[in-house]
């Protein structure tokens, strides 16, 4: 394999990770929500409150 082709895989895969990643942050973040909506906030805390609201 040449450095161009090898560039080019990293690149597929790079893009594909990044994909993958704003996913799994989307459903973190619905998760998030959905508990937080749930959460009697007089009551008890939620156990995501402390998770980030955003990966960047």
């Amino acid at each position: 394999m040449d450095a161009e082709a090898a560039a080019r895989t990293l690149r597929e895969d790079n893009d594909r990770l990044r994909e993958r990643v704003a996913v799994y942050a989307q459903v973190i973040h619905e998760l998030r929500t959905e508990l937080d909506r749930r959460t009697d906030n007089d009551t008890q805390r939620s156990p995501v409150r402390s998770l980030p609201t955003s990966i960047t």
